[in-house]
């Protein structure tokens, strides 16, 4: 999905953009086939697809504001 956010692209340039086996991508895209459309021969989000790039783009955004900070590497023993 996100890949496609860049705009087009041909099924060639996508399977060099992820790292799956041709079965699996075929797979994958038929799994998100109410987000995308097929063009002459180039796939491309439509706008549900653009929305979900949006969420998705949110909730990393989110997600990295709210990490909890990395706790001191000190073990402290009480008794």
């Amino acid at each position: 999905m996100l890949l496609l956010s860049t705009g087009p692209k041909r099924y060639s340039d996508i399977i060099k953009g992820v790292d799956l086996y041709t079965g699996h991508l075929y797979y994958h895209l038929n799994a998100v086939k109410v987000m995308i459309k097929k063009t002459d021969g180039f796939y491309e989000l439509n706008e549900l697809g653009f929305k979900a790039v949006e969420l998705m783009r949110e909730i990393e955004t989110t997600e990295k504001t709210t990490e909890e900070p990395e706790k001191s590497k000190k073990q402290v023993f009480t008794y």
